[in-house]
């Protein structure tokens, strides 16, 4: 695996892999904010459409830093998803934020080391911890939706929730969720999970007994 160092006006030498997809690539300031800040880049991890989210480490620990891609076109993104993602903390919901940097679009969250929930379902077949994770996701869901948080993208492929080694589901991702809205949270994960019309709901209805998903519904 060839390595590249990458120098940025006497800070310390970020090693990054020769082959990473770096798309969306940082731009220079990104990486001396990342470097003045003791953040050192591990690995790239995902990435979106405005934004990459990588893996940095700082002082031992491991943190997660989602930056837009320097040529995106939405205005504000991180400000707006900072501002979202408060209020989610608030509530108990989300990816702990550690610090940020609007003007250069750099949001430094806590690392949630986990199974996307879709993974999860498909890999689980314990009809106890089924019920555990179903029942502390549509939890926060309803937390959501009590704050006037929607996050707009609970359903889907639910690659926004991730689910713990302990079995805790984190919703992550709040780069386009917004209080104007009106919050259905609950519903979109009632539509992705108990409708019967998706792979998800069809292996959550067939482990599942009818009375044990009147709880949900």
């Amino acid at each position: 695996m060839a390595l590249l160092r990458v120098w940025v006006y006497g800070c310390v030498s970020i090693w990054v892999c020769a082959h990473m997809d770096f798309r969306p690539e940082l731009s220079l300031r990104q990486v001396e904010w990342l470097c003045s800040h003791d953040y050192v880049i591990v690995s790239f991890i995902a990435r979106g459409m405005n934004a990459g989210v990588w893996l940095v480490s700082k002082n031992g620990k491991w943190y997660a830093a989602k930056m837009s891609h320097r040529k995106s076109t939405r205005v504000r993104m991180t400000e707006k998803e900072v501002l979202h993602l408060e209020m989610a903390n608030v509530l108990s919901v989300g990816p702990r934020i550690v610090e940020c940097d609007a003007l250069e679009n750099i949001l430094v969250m806590e690392y949630i080391r986990g199974k996307t929930l879709a993974t999860w379902l498909n890999e689980n077949n314990s009809k106890k911890l089924l019920k555990v994770v179903l029942k502390r996701v549509f939890a926060q869901a309803q937390k959501l939706d009590e704050g006037k948080l929607d996050h707009g993208q609970l359903g889907g492929k639910l690659h926004n929730i991730l689910v713990d080694a302990k079995n805790n589901p984190h919703i992550i991702d709040f780069e386009k969720a917004s209080y104007v809205r009106k919050p259905r949270n609950v519903n979109s994960l009632k539509h992705a999970l108990l409708s019967g019309h998706t792979g998800f709901s069809v292996r959550i209805r067939e482990m599942l007994s009818p009375g044990d998903l009147r709880v949900f519904e």
